[in-house]
């Protein structure tokens, strides 16, 4: 009979080594992409800041993390994204908050979140590109690049394509900055046959660019 309490004991002991015991180091698997419940309530999305955190799992892919944050420095939701793998750019990139609306660019698509409670108001997925840049118009669209295409994207406040341009010339590549004034965007291409940067021009108004 001892004998047998002794077992016992032993399997007993070794099943909660086995528990405790095996969570050593190594990079933590990424959580399974997830977006909080709708808020119950209105929210004033003033108070609100919206951080990303960008992290690596145990397999090398990039995911990341969205937290609302209100006044007092309390998590009210958290966005995590799909885990991609990595390239020497970045797959996931904050965008800013426009309105609402937090916005950024996860594998390729380009999705906005409401910044009340971090539920996904829409997705835009013609962007495909990663590195991306962005600015904002006067208008409230939002224009990209890609540093290895697109050259140009416009995204409505609602978040439809308006027009895309994947490249605006073979010889000129490596779209690397976007900005938006008086009715045009200019987009800087770090690769062009004489080695120097160059600037493409695009009209808002027809979307034809110039060079």
């Amino acid at each position: 009979m001892k004998q047998i309490r002794i077992g016992a004991w032993t399997v007993s002991l070794l099943l909660l080594l086995s528990l405790f015991g095996c969570g050593g180091g190594g990079k933590t698997p990424a959580p399974e992409a997830s977006q909080p419940a709708a808020s119950s309530g209105p929210v004033e999305t003033e108070s609100i800041d919206v951080n990303l955190s960008v992290e690596i799992d145990d397999q090398a892919r990039q995911y990341g993390v969205i937290t609302g944050i209100d006044s007092s420095g309390k998590t009210i939701w958290s966005y995590t994204t799909e885990a991609y793998e990595m390239t020497e750019l970045d797959r996931v990139r904050s965008a800013g908050i426009h309105g609402d609306l937090y916005v950024f660019v996860a594998g390729g698509d380009i999705i906005a979140l409401n910044v009340a409670d971090g539920t996904e108001a829409w997705r835009n997925s013609d962007f495909q590109g990663a590195g991306a840049q962005y600015d904002e118009g006067a208008d409230g669209n939002l224009y990209f690049c890609g540093y290895y295409g697109p050259d140009f994207l416009a995204v409505s406040p609602e978040g439809e394509t308006l027009a895309r341009i994947e490249q605006f010339d073979p010889d000129y590549y490596w779209a690397a900055e976007i900005a938006c004034e008086d009715g045009h965007v200019q987009v800087l291409m770090d690769g062009s046959p004489d080695g120097e940067p160059a600037v493409f021009t695009v009209d808002l108004a027809d979307y034809s660019y110039t060079h």
